[in-house]
């Protein structure tokens, strides 16, 4: 594959698109020349949804008292939209740049064969189309927006007097509309689109799971020459703190201002470690089968050639090296000890 060809194929990430994308860019929070994660669309992003909530209490009277969680004593909302919404967005960096380099290693290493790279090319082109359904960024938006609503139609997570809300029955204050309309779906919206982007980049690894890999089974990597995807994951561990920073603030507001006990919010745990086990773990796993065949044929491979070499080095240490010397430096010898070491390889 010729470099501009390579290029042009890399040039492909869940992150240089799909839902939100357009409109961030027709409202100029995006500029492409700094990159859809620039600092500059974290810092839009946070002053949209936190700054006007700031001023809507302050001239309600909301920021420092009148309720029992004023504004600047709420710490979830403070955490969620000054460090998870400019996270998520700056997490694009890293992660871009980790499954780029994904893409170019399975043609450059080359774990692609040459007649399936046709194949390969229509599979990642095939996630930039579906990266960026139109239907899905509605379903996001629906969801995101259903979830609000969920969220403060009922009771609130943090009680009945707070900024948003200043008691039971009574309506959204003006900060609780921009909090409803704009700040929280928001929030939701870009965690959402990371959920969606790694079901974008499993769907394609498993497609790319069904072409004929030019894996070996005894890679030193111990995964067949496909650890580097172990490693490409890595950056995903940034989402991971944004939520977990969000949670943690939730839990903080409840045992600060409610008396609530951490041994309450253990299902809260659970939920995001079995979240982050997803987030890791499923565009690894879609290899799984693939692993589970080429150990079976390396291990088939290998103690064939094992019971073929020992065959023969029996039959010439009886009837030519008699001497334990000239065993060792036998070349049948050495291809039986190779063989060993392949089959503990495989094993392991």
């Amino acid at each position: 594959m010729n470099s501009k060809r390579l290029d042009h194929l890399t040039a492909f990430s869940v992150t240089d698109g799909g839902p939100g994308t357009e409109v961030m860019k027709r409202l100029r929070f995006v500029r492409p020349e700094l990159g859809h994660g620039s600092a500059r669309t974290a810092l839009i992003l946070a002053i949209l949804t936190w700054l006007p909530l700031l001023v809507l209490c302050v001239a309600e009277g909301l920021a420092f008292r009148g309720v029992k969680i004023p504004f600047l004593y709420d710490i979830f909302a403070h955490v969620k939209f000054l460090i998870t919404i400019p996270t998520l967005v700056l997490a694009e960096i890293p992660i871009a740049a980790a499954l780029r380099a994904v893409i170019r290693h399975f043609v450059e290493a080359p774990l692609v064969d040459e007649k399936d790279l046709r194949r390969f090319e229509e599979i990642v082109f095939d996630a930039q189309r579906f990266r960026d359904l139109r239907a899905a960024e509605f379903a996001i938006l629906g969801l995101s927006y259903l979830l609000t609503y969920m969220a403060l139609s009922g009771p609130s997570f943090l009680g009945e007097s707070t900024w948003f809300r200043p008691g039971a029955g009574q309506g959204l204050t003006a900060a609780g509309y921009w909090y409803a309309f704009v700040s929280l779906p928001v929030y939701l919206f870009l965690i959402f689109r990371w959920i969606y982007r790694i079901g974008v980049w499993t769907r394609c690894l498993w497609k790319v799971s069904k072409l004929n890999l030019l894996l070996t089974p005894i890679h030193p990597d111990g995964a067949g020459g496909l650890a580097f995807l172990g490693k490409a994951t890595r950056p995903f561990g940034i989402i991971l703190f944004a939520l977990s920073a969000a949670i943690s603030g939730g839990i903080a507001s409840r045992v600060l201002f409610e008396g609530a006990r951490l041994e309450q919010f253990q299902w809260s745990y659970i939920a995001l470690m079995v979240f982050g086990l997803v987030v890791v773990g499923a565009p690894l796993m879609v290899f799984i089968p693939m692993l589970s065949r080429l150990k079976r044929q390396g291990l088939a491979q290998y103690a064939a050639r094992k019971a073929d070499t020992r065959t023969h080095f029996s039959a010439a240490k009886s009837n030519n090296c008699r001497r334990r010397d000239s065993c060792r430096i036998c070349p049948r010898f050495k291809l039986l000890t190779a063989s060993q070491i392949s089959l503990s390889a495989l094993k392991t």
